[in-house]
């Protein structure tokens, strides 16, 4: 009897030997999904635009005879990092829309994506100033390491009065909304060379887009700090997607105002975006 408790007992004690053994092996065992520690990540953009001699019309086409962009500003709401899962459900639900065509939100208030993962959300908005092609760094957060193969951005109009932070203010210091910028999501200043003349525009888009953009957003555990670049081209902003007809910024007829909104979604959709290795400011994978 005394023999058979003690096998009895020697049984019990291996068995938990054993399950501890693995979950020793299980927790020690490295993970690429999100929450495995935290990164700093650093997050930039760019924009790639004509010279001073702009855009030039395409042949046969009536219009203005080119286009010159100067600087612009873009006003991003949020950036999402999704990891693979989370970025085939957004395929899913057909992430890329329009967003609504009216008039300019009056506080800011951004309450969409409230209920997403506020560990990988950079929620800014961050009021980028594009003045040529060079970087700009325009965020920067604590991300849980993990694998992430894509970000969703959300473009939307800044608030009236709206806090945000400003590209311009190199100390990343907050602002209050410029009168000038409030309302738009969007603004571009520019001339248009038409009737043998040079005249200024200021463009002004009031609409909000959200898109996804693909490719390798990776956050490791093993380094301090990993920099995220994004790539934007403004060569078609203002070209009409049917046939590459230039488009007329001073044109205010609501047609026109529809193609170039459709022009410039269609230019995010295609933006470029991955790790910058090699510290410029541009996407290398």
């Amino acid at each position: 009897m005394a023999l058979t408790r003690y096998n009895t007992l020697i049984a019990i004690v291996a068995i938990l030997l054993s399950v501890a053994s693995g979950y020793l092996m299980t927790g020690c065992t490295s993970s690429t999904a999100p929450g495995s520690g935290s990164t700093m990540v650093h997050m930039s953009s760019s924009f790639s635009k004509a010279g001073t001699a702009g855009f030039s019309k395409v042949e046969n086409f009536f219009g203005i005879d080119s286009l010159r962009i100067d600087s612009a500003v873009v006003v991003i709401s949020r950036v999402t990092f999704l990891a693979k899962e989370d970025s085939e459900m957004a395929d899913s639900d057909d992430v890329e829309h329009e967003g609504d065509d009216g008039d300019a939100i009056m506080n800011g208030d951004d309450h969409d994506g409230d209920d997403e993962d506020s560990s990988v959300v950079l929620r800014g908005p961050f009021v980028i100033h594009v003045h040529d092609t060079v970087a700009i760094d325009f965020a920067d957060k604590m991300l849980p390491a993990g694998t992430y193969d894509a970000i969703i951005l959300k473009i939307r109009r800044l608030g009236f009065r709206e806090h945000h932070w400003d590209s311009d203010e190199h100390s990343s210091h907050e602002c209050w909304s410029d009168t000038g910028l409030a309302g738009a999501s969007i603004t571009v200043w520019g001339a248009v060379f038409k009737d043998s003349a040079w005249q200024p525009f200021t463009y002004k888009l009031n609409d909000n887009l959200e898109f996804k953009i693909k490719g390798n957003f990776n956050v490791p555990v093993s380094t301090s700090s990993v920099n995220i670049a994004l790539h934007f081209s403004m060569d078609a902003w203002f070209r009409n997607t049917s046939d590459g007809s230039l488009l007329d910024p001073t044109d205010t007829s609501f047609e026109n105002r529809k193609m170039i909104r459709h022009a410039i979604e269609k230019a995010f959709n295609q933006c470029r975006g991955g790790h910058d290795w090699g510290g410029d400011g541009h996407p290398d994978d």
